[in-house]
């Protein structure tokens, strides 16, 4: 899922970087995800630092993966 966000992500976002982290890899099945979106341009890791559209792009890009 990691690589198809990513993937889509950079094609809503040419240049751009997004990945989806595991908050904890040990424990699956109690572990959260993180967002991490950069459209290009831009060096920003929360997502509360977007503008609206580039946050609906990025959930956009999630649903689809």
């Amino acid at each position: 899922m990691s690589e198809n966000f990513a993937r889509i992500f950079n094609s809503l976002f040419p240049g751009g970087q997004g990945k989806l982290i595991l908050t904890t890899p040990n424990d699956i099945l109690n572990t959260g995800i993180e967002i991490e979106a950069r459209p290009p341009g831009k060096n920003v890791k929360k997502l509360s630092l977007l503008s609206g559209g580039e946050r609906s792009l990025t959930a956009l890009a999630f649903l689809f993966a």
